[in-house]
């Protein structure tokens, strides 16, 4: 008797997953979706869906599966994917996510709204935070840059980043770039105060104290750009930008790259 409510049991999992799964096809995902970082477009019809990379197009059957929480829409063979591109979670804000599937690069993050929202999405937004506009104290505790896409001068564009920490009671400035798959550069040096007092004269010379707790952006959840500043007073500056917003990035990411590169040995620039 219970092997058999066990199985009835079973049985009403697997067809409340199938039909669930039949719903979200037909309901949640019919019609054509936009990436909203791209130009790749998702159109669903039934459990078949045809995916436009650019200039060319590819077509799956696909089918809905859950796991936990989360409803994905996946590839109907063993493989679950659609070429390059993951499989789509169905999100709770009513977007789909993809990744680009790449082993020697940080791949593409797709965001795939309808194409009826796609403009709404696009469009740049104000998250800023309300935040004090008056830093009194020039002493810095621990400094934080990092850019999405920079092209230093002497370097190939990429991913950079220059960090001031305190470690022992000695401040340490790191300089790190990545390219797509390979370390463009990396450095560590021990710094004196005299360097902090320069990074907190800049800081105030550019005047950033003025945009603290801004960040314009398509969507919340997308951060290129950031800018952190904590002060021994416990004051901060927190500055953000995101996608389709980087022409309203208020610092001068050469002004600050230039003092980060100031200590590094010039062999490492070369």
């Amino acid at each position: 008797m219970k092997k058999r409510i066990l199985l009835l049991s079973v049985l009403v999992i697997i067809i409340g997953t199938f039909l669930g799964g039949c719903a979200v096809m037909q309901d949640l995902v019919r019609g054509k979706w936009c990436d909203v970082y791209g130009n790749t477009v998702l159109e669903f019809d039934d459990d078949k869906l045809k995916v436009t990379f650019g200039q060319y197009t590819e077509e799956y059957t696909v089918k809905a599966k859950a796991e936990y929480e989360t409803t994905y829409i996946v590839n109907a063979d063993d493989s679950g994917s659609f070429g390059i591109m993951s499989y789509l979670q169905v999100t709770d804000d009513g977007t789909l996510l993809a990744y680009e599937q790449i082993l020697d690069a940080e791949g593409h993050r797709y965001v795939f709204v309808r194409e009826s929202e796609i403009e709404e999405y696009r469009a740049v937004k104000d998250f800023s935070k309300d935040m004090p506009k008056e830093i009194e104290s020039d002493e810095i505790v621990s400094f934080s840059l990092n850019l999405s896409y920079y092209k230093p001068e002497k370097f190939d564009g990429g991913h950079y980043s220059f960090e001031v920490h305190e470690e022992d009671g000695k401040y340490y400035s790191e300089f790190e770039g990545m390219g797509d798959s390979y370390i463009i550069i990396r450095d560590k040096q021990k710094v004196r105060k005299s360097f902090l007092k320069k990074l907190a004269k800049l800081i105030k010379e550019e005047k950033l104290n003025e945009h603290n707790g801004e960040f314009f952006s398509q969507m919340k959840n997308d951060v290129k750009n950031t800018l952190y500043v904590t002060y021994k007073s416990g004051e901060k500056i927190m500055i953000k930008g995101g996608s389709g917003a980087l022409d309203k990035w208020c610092v001068d990411n050469d002004k600050f790259m230039e003092l980060a590169m100031s200590v590094i040995p010039k062999s490492k620039l070369k």
